[in-house]
């Protein structure tokens, strides 16, 4: 059976974003989560600032590809 992956929620993200600011370790962002530490360290390794050592959530929430094929007309038609 192959596994079920869900993408991290923009509240995740930005609780993500909030608790890195506060000085708090990935492995206790997971914990709080719910989630794979190595799950967060992707996340914040893709998502964050080319200057500044910081977490972009809003970066992460605009690269997110849309769910459904609903969503997925609008995409396309955005593209064009």
């Amino acid at each position: 059976m192959k596994k079920q992956y869900k993408q991290l929620s923009g509240e995740e993200r930005d609780e993500i974003a909030l608790l890195r600011a506060k000085g708090f370790k990935i492995r206790e962002i997971a914990r709080r989560l719910k989630r794979n530490p190595s799950t967060l360290s992707r996340e914040l390794k893709r998502n964050k600032s080319p200057t500044y050592d910081v977490y972009l959530a809003h970066r992460a929430h605009q690269k997110k590809e849309p769910v459904g094929a609903f969503s997925l007309e609008i995409y396309k038609v955005k593209k064009q």
